[in-house]
């Protein structure tokens, strides 16, 4: 899998979910996209703004959708599950945060971890979601 390319061995089989994680590894590679052709230091910091903010607010909606379903189904880890979540938005709000107090060069920060987080979050936690639903 190409960075920042969505690949179908990620689909978990619930179409609005992976619908969501599709839309997050596409505003991270269009972001990532944009951010490469930022002519100045000033340019990117406005775009890595842009993106921590729409990272940190989409992320939030989609974890309340997908804990929302794995609370209907009856899903046994969802405690953990959240914990992975919100773990995730608290490092957003960290980086949120060292972006607001001027940190040059965050935007490498921002991709690698949130590129990095939501392949292995699929990959390895939604995934035994999916594997939960499928055997009950």
């Amino acid at each position: 899998m190409d960075f920042l390319e969505w690949d179908d061995d990620l689909l978990i089989g619930i179409t609005e979910v992976d619908e969501q994680h599709q839309h997050l590894i596409n505003v991270l590679r269009d972001m990532y996209e944009k951010v490469q052709s930022c002519e100045s230091i000033h340019e990117e910091r406005i775009l890595t703004g842009e993106l921590l903010k729409e990272l940190q607010d989409y992320a939030r909606q989609h974890f309340v959708e997908e804990e929302e379903i794995l609370t209907q189904k009856k899903y046994p880890d969802l405690l953990p599950h959240q914990e992975e979540h919100t773990r995730f938005v608290q490092e957003l709000v960290r980086l949120r945060e060292s972006y607001a107090a001027g940190e040059e060069a965050l935007s490498f920060n921002v991709f690698f971890f949130a590129y990095q987080w939501l392949i292995h979050h699929i990959r390895e936690k939604d995934m035994q979601y999916a594997k939960f639903f499928r055997g009950k």
